[in-house]
């Protein structure tokens, strides 16, 4: 396929506000494709040049696209720098420039889809000495024989801004609309969830419909979706909900880890499935050290311990191992890890998905000898109110933020990628009004004043909106941030800046700055309540009122999490309910 008719499809689905729209768009875009190309153009939509969990970034940032479009026009690279922040998008600027710069590109080769990925994949692959160059170069011949809608896709894929309202869910739907039935998306939903590669499903689905997704299998090193848990505000209604008698589970304070071993192959991922393996090498030459299965995937709760005491530390010591790359042994001494293993999905060849969850952590014991730093988590059956609460205070003893309860009924299988009552999560601030934290997405920013002046003074949060995908504004955050943290967010929040209002973004205040949505931060607050201007549950309390959160308060980075793993607002609506037994009935 032209890469143009490519860039045309993706010009009348950024034209839309539609999600069904855009979704029949995509579908009959990707069901004349096939092999490769298919398999590039759903990942191309997903601004990657691969599965999400091993793809590397295409590394060129927004100076090289700068310094490539002076290039193209002729022009000085701080002319070209004013344009950009006049405009507020690389990918229109690089359009213009290709447009003006027309004539010269005339008798040029078109671009086809295999070409586009094989430059690509030149500049993704390009590393050390003079790379930058190289990058450079490859762009320049790519933007050489672009139109103007190529030349605006090519460079927002290149600096990581795609800007067309396209995510998982969307393309979900744009497959199940390709193979002719749209309402069957939970199927293509279910084969992503246990083989999270979009673009294997949709090369599955062009061999074989529908049908073809009963091959899309749990594998070893391949990552699955983590299964989620819901949450209440007491034990009683805990146990009531799983039937009078639950698995309580401990709920570390920690990294969660899904751990794939083959033969001598162990690969790591986190809750966001992105690759750990690299980051902790101690947890790796653990589970070699304890490996009893010659396969098998296990999932578990990196914890740092205290070395003199074997205490069980905060999070905040855990996070510090994350995304290091240097010093790795010395940090490995410094914050030993232990592992708390809570799951087993697949051993020897089995998958256990499917299985009661009795039977899958009794698996565990086929995979793994148990050892002082990797063992099974703490768990016990429940059968009363008074068991579990003793249970809980155990737990938090321990150094525990809380437990999970398991369902131990015969359909209690591992719903990858699925919130559903089998896991309810209860921690120590539920009994207080809105104790709970809940992760929100930074989509935009205003001004400090006074001693923040010339940062960022305060953010504002969103929530995910389930249904749609979008997200929703939650609360204005100004709290909870030392002078090091504010300093911080220029570095953080800077590169994401625009002048729109990202696409699938809702709210009634408007920022001095839009950010492309991107981080995710841990957030507490007092309670909920209505509001006349954010947009989370817009209508579904009150006509004319969303919810909002009073006095939120930064507690975290979540790294760990991606804006898809935010608070949604269906969660929100039962945390607005447990605050006074019910919906509040307001004139």
């Amino acid at each position: 396929m032209r890469f143009a008719a490519f860039a045309e499809a993706l010009d009348r689905a950024d034209a839309t506000a539609s999600r069904v729209e855009t979704a029949q768009i995509l579908g009959d875009l990707l069901k004349v494709l096939e092999g490769d190309d298919l398999a590039f153009a759903v990942n191309f939509l997903l601004g990657q040049l691969g599965p999400a969990y091993e793809s590397n970034p295409v590394g060129i940032g927004d100076k090289n696209v700068v310094k490539a479009l002076a290039a193209l026009t002729q022009s000085s690279e701080k002319d070209v720098g004013a344009q950009m922040r006049a405009v507020g998008d690389l990918g229109e600027l690089a359009a213009k420039a290709v447009e003006g710069g027309r004539q010269k590109t005339l008798f040029a080769e078109p671009l086809d889809l295999a070409r586009v990925r094989e430059q690509l994949t030149l500049i993704s692959a390009s590393g050390g000495k003079g790379s930058a160059d190289r990058k450079l170069k490859v762009l320049q011949e790519l933007l050489a024989s672009a139109s103007p809608p190529e030349a605006k896709y090519l460079v927002r894929f290149l600096i990581g801004r795609m800007r067309v309202g396209i995510g998982e869910g969307t393309i979900i739907e744009a497959l199940a609309h390709a193979h002719g039935d749209r309402k069957r998306k939970a199927e293509v939903e279910s084969a992503f969830n246990r083989h999270p590669d979009l673009a294997l499903v949709a090369q599955k689905m062009a061999g074989g419909g529908f049908p073809a997704l009963a091959d899309v299998r749990v594998q070893p090193l391949i990552p699955l979706r983590p299964m989620l848990a819901e949450r209440l505000k007491s034990v009683e209604e805990v146990l009531v909900k799983l039937g009078g008698r639950a698995a309580f589970d401990y709920k570390y304070d920690g990294l969660r880890m899904q751990v794939h071993v083959q033969g001598a192959d162990v690969k790591i991922f986190s809750r966001n499935l992105e690759p750990y393996t690299d980051q902790f090498p101690d947890v790796v030459a653990l589970v070699k050290a304890s490996s009893r299965a010659h396969a098998f995937i296990v999932e578990g709760e990196g914890v740092t311990v205290d070395p003199e005491t074997g205490e069980i530390r905060p999070f905040q010591e855990a996070s510090r191992r994350r995304g290091r790359k240097y010093d790795l042994t010395a940090k490995a001494e410094e914050l030993p890890f232990a592992l708390f293993l809570f799951d087993c999905m697949f051993v020897d060849g089995a998958d256990l998905t499917g299985r009661p969850y009795a039977e899958r952590r009794e698996a565990i014991r086929r995979a793994v000898r148990e050892g002082e730093q990797l063992r099974l988590s703490t768990m016990r059956v429940v059968e009363s109110p008074a068991q579990g609460e003793a249970f809980f205070l155990e737990a938090l003893a321990d150094g525990c933020e809380g437990i999970i309860a398991k369902s131990l009924s015969d359909d209690s299988a591992y719903r990858a990628g699925a919130r559903g009552w089998a896991w309810i999560k209860f921690k120590r601030d539920y009994s207080a009004v809105l104790g709970d934290t809940v992760d929100l997405v930074v989509v935009g920013a205003f001004a400090g004043k006074g001693r923040r002046a010339g940062h960022y003074g305060s953010l504002l949060m969103a929530a995910r909106d389930g249904e749609t995908g979008g997200l929703v504004s939650l609360c204005k955050l100004a709290s909870g941030f030392d002078d090091a943290q504010l300093a911080e967010f220029d570095a953080r929040l800077m590169p994401s800046a625009r002048t729109e209002k990202p696409q699938g973004v809702e709210s009634g205040l408007v920022p001095d700055v839009w950010l492309e949505p991107k981080v995710v931060m841990e957030v507490r607050g007092a309670e909920l309540t209505l509001s006349p201007v954010h947009r989370a549950a817009w209508g579904q309390v009150k006509p004319g009122a969303g919810l909002a959160m009073r006095f939120p308060r930064f507690e975290r980075y979540r790294d760990d999490k991606a804006p898809g793993d935010a608070t949604t607002v269906e969660e929100l609506l039962e945390m607005y309910k447990m605050q006074y037994g019910q919906a509040k009935r307001e004139a």
